[in-house]
């Protein structure tokens, strides 16, 4: 099975609500015990009191004693189908680039979630969690520091579309208190700086940039000559502004009286004996 078909057969388990065969199947153990135990069965008892199976069997020449609850055997089950999950991502492991094997783990842990949600939503928090535990361990497994290969080591980068001395000029500028908000945002450290951008960025065609450029641009005798002086970018700082309650507006027009009304002298009433 590849991964897609167990992925599926794994979603119609949980939709179909599967596990109580599973569970009818577990009651009839003794049945089928030599199938389920590969060697030979030698005894399968039910202990009532512990609510599990005294299994005793042999195989390839080893004795085994176990005691089979619902939940192991569950999981047995459910391991079963995880190995060829496990099988198929050392195949893609081996034969794939960095690229198609990282999106095939995104792709596994984004339907592993979906099913173990689809599980809780049963509900069922053993078969969720047993998904997710499995779907934690493979994520682990490829993508931690300490035991991934570099055949997946992902370390993506900013696509700058300005020109390189606008960012070392942002970085310079705030990196001291000589800027418009007069204070430092960052802490200066040149080689950071520098490591910063070769690199997190490359530009705008994808290349990375020159490691020879970038030395230029924090050279202490050549900053000045070759900071951006068109596109600077320059942080604004927001002005606190005082908004007045409405409670206290309201107070305020209540208490204002309307303007004073003034008369007019006397001459400015008579009527005009202007005449033509």
């Amino acid at each position: 099975m590849n991964i897609s078909q167990v992925l599926i057969h794994l979603k119609n388990f949980i939709e179909k609500n599967k596990i109580e065969d599973l569970r009818i199947e577990f009651v009839d153990l003794p049945k089928i015990a030599h199938q389920q135990y590969s060697g030979q069965v030698y005894s399968c008892e039910w202990d009532k009191d512990n609510q599990w199976w005294d299994i005793e069997y042999s195989t390839q020449g080893d004795n085994f004693k176990i005691k089979e609850t619902f939940d192991s055997y569950l999981l047995s089950y459910l391991n079963n189908y995880f190995a060829h999950i496990e099988n198929e991502l050392i195949n893609f492991h081996i034969d794939k680039q960095q690229p198609q094997f990282r999106d095939l783990l995104m792709k596994l842990e984004m339907e592993l979630l979906s099913l173990s949600k689809l599980a809780l939503m049963r509900p069922d928090e053993y078969l969720s969690s047993l998904i997710k535990s499995f779907k934690t361990r493979i994520i682990d497994k490829y993508m931690d520091d300490k035991l991934s290969t570099p055949s997946i080591d992902y370390r993506p980068k900013i696509q700058w579309l300005g020109t390189y001395n606008t960012l070392s000029t942002f970085l310079l500028d705030y990196s001291t208190s000589n800027n418009n908000l007069g204070m430092a945002i960052m802490q200066r450290d040149i080689r950071a700086f520098k490591h910063l951008m070769l690199t997190c960025f490359v530009d705008e065609k994808g290349n990375q940039f020159s490691k020879s450029t970038i030395d230029t641009y924090f050279s202490p005798n050549k900053i000045g000559e070759k900071r951006s002086k068109k596109n600077e970018i320059t942080l604004k700082r927001d002005e606190p502004q005082y908004v007045e309650a409405e409670e206290v507006v309201k107070q305020k027009k209540k208490n204002s009286s309307p303007p004073k009304a003034y008369a007019l002298p006397k001459e400015f009433n008579k009527p005009s004996t202007k005449t033509s």
